[in-house]
């Protein structure tokens, strides 16, 4: 819920920058920066319920010819990949929140620390990781009915 409402403050803020750029000669100026902030926020707060709802855009072409069997196995295989590659982000951005805190990293003109966004993305993929083990164990309780 709060990453959904990121995406109408990102879009009101860029409308009164535009607005007030060319109508009263007065932009917003932090907005490149507020912009990339709740982008973020959209992103890592959007990972895990979308992959919950199963949300994420596929193509099945090959796979929906397939006999059921192999579908879930191929399934079981991308579950794992995923959460390999989400485990590897989590971890990737754990270690980018310890730099910016050593080195103080903060935006220029708000002087945000970078320290909370690299968190947001590291609890954002943790969560993508647990919504992905529990997928799983759905699959391998499916594969073993069938």
């Amino acid at each position: 819920m709060v990453g959904s409402w990121s995406l109408p403050i990102v879009m009101f803020i860029n409308i009164l920058n535009i607005a007030g750029r060319y109508f009263i000669k007065v932009p917003v100026k932090p907005t490149y920066e507020l912009t990339g902030l709740f982008m973020v926020m959209l992103l890592a707060l959007g990972w895990p319920y979308t992959s919950a709802i199963r949300g994420h855009v596929f193509v099945d072409v090959l796979t929906m010819r397939l006999p059921k069997s192999i579908q879930i196995g191929l399934e079981i295989l991308n579950s794992w990949i995923a959460f390999i590659f989400f485990m590897a982000m989590a971890w990737s951005s754990v270690e980018t929140a310890k730099q910016f805190y050593k080195l103080g990293s903060h935006s220029d003109l708000l002087e945000i620390p970078y320290l909370y966004l690299a968190v947001l993305m590291a609890f954002g993929a943790f969560l993508v990781c647990i919504v992905i083990l529990l997928q799983f164990f759905q699959l391998l309780k499916i594969k073993n009915k069938g």
